[in-house]
């Protein structure tokens, strides 16, 4: 590999993080993409619980569904941010920039 501290391993190291970050916003998009459709079913089962003539029996189905949703959402969210620090602690160690020990 090219010695990091010349100007041409320097602009390959900027292109191999930018096609890392370019990466990352896709995998965040398609996540928050996922995530907000679970948010609009969440909506909906929230909503059916509300409405009036709903019998027990769909109340309770709409009310384990919406725990499920609930707790759904929370764990894409906390993958999401795990992911990201597994992909910039990856990247460090793969090209070579972790911190230095004083």
């Amino acid at each position: 590999m090219n010695d990091p501290h010349t100007p041409f391993g320097i602009l390959l190291l900027g292109l191999r993080v930018l096609g890392g970050e370019l990466s990352w916003i896709l995998v965040r998009a398609m996540r928050r993409l996922e995530i907000r459709q679970l948010q609009k079913r969440l909506r909906e089962e929230r909503a059916l619980l509300e409405r009036p003539g709903t019998d027990a029996a769909d109340r309770e189905l709409s009310s384990r569904q919406a725990a499920f949703l609930e707790e759904e959402i929370a764990f894409l969210a906390r993958e999401m941010d795990a992911k990201r620090a597994d992909m910039v602690a990856r990247r460090t160690a793969a090209w070579g920039l972790e911190k230095e020990q004083a």
